[in-house]
């Protein structure tokens, strides 16, 4: 997978910094979440991408696959979500809320 690309040849010290970020941080932040999407996002076309998506998954469990789609739709499901009528409401009485607090 990605993560053996780019820990080979690590130091130690790398190798350790790996462990521990997976012991503190929580499954869907895991560096092999991480790396696979940095891996798959920079692909080239949506082909690109799939195929990215597919060599990487070989190496991932299906939930750490799962967190790694996730992930990746975040950012259309965000675009989407903020375009609705209750979002566009919500962000009208949060900015109302916030010039009430400044007074």
């Amino acid at each position: 997978m990605v993560k053996h690309k780019i820990f080979e040849g690590a130091s130690e010290k790398a190798h350790n910094f790996y462990k521990g970020w997976n012991q503190r941080m929580p499954d869907h932040l895991s560096m092999d979440v991480l790396l696979c999407c940095m891996f798959v996002h920079h692909g080239k076309d949506a082909e690109d991408r799939l195929r990215r998506f597919e060599q990487c998954r070989k190496d991932l469990t299906q939930d750490e696959a799962l967190w790694v789609m996730s992930l990746l739709m975040l950012e259309k499901v965000i675009n989407l979500a903020s375009e609705s009528d209750e979002a566009k409401t919500f962000y009208e009485q949060i900015k109302d809320v916030g010039k009430e607090t400044k007074h």
